[in-house]
């Protein structure tokens, strides 16, 4: 007569398997429940980064569309201290916009000029200094550089 001598083998592998199992779940469930806060914070970054790279897109726009007025004003701004034609571009609402809803953002641009052959074409850089808080109340800031060149529009 045979005897059978693996009567106890299912047993230690069901037993096998379902621990490795839990194992995996309680893994799983420990991973999803620390990256739903990472998600929040990843969309306000998100947020505020194609809030930066729209403000310096426009400012670019301006910029290439009134390079003439821009450029004379920063020149006159840096040698006979006359800042009031710079305050213009410096003030403009759609470079520095405030945002109340559907998410608290505020931003600050300033344009720089970059060497360039005079009164010929224009080189700048765009800094655009995004704050964005989240519906939590953290604020998370973000800046972003663009440069940019084009031909100085006659006045």
């Amino acid at each position: 007569m045979k005897i059978n001598r693996n009567r106890g083998f299912a047993l230690i592998l069901v037993l096998t398997l379902t621990t490795s199992m839990l194992i995996f779940a309680g893994f799983y469930i420990t991973q999803v429940r620390f990256q739903a806060p990472q998600n929040s914070n990843y969309l306000t970054l998100l947020q505020a980064n194609f809030l930066g790279q729209g403000v310096a897109q426009i400012a670019a726009l301006k910029v290439k569309k009134l390079s003439g007025h821009l450029y004379y004003s920063i020149i006159a701004s840096q040698t006979a201290s006359n800042r009031g034609p710079y305050d213009n571009f410096a003030r403009d609402t759609m470079l520095n916009p405030n945002f109340i809803a559907p998410f608290s953002a505020n931003c600050r641009t300033e344009i720089y000029l970059l060497p360039s052959t005079a009164y010929k074409d224009i080189n700048f850089k765009v800094q655009v200094q995004v704050q964005v808080a989240d519906p939590h109340g953290k604020t998370f800031q973000r800046i972003v550089e663009n440069s940019f060149n084009g031909q100085i529009r006659q006045l």
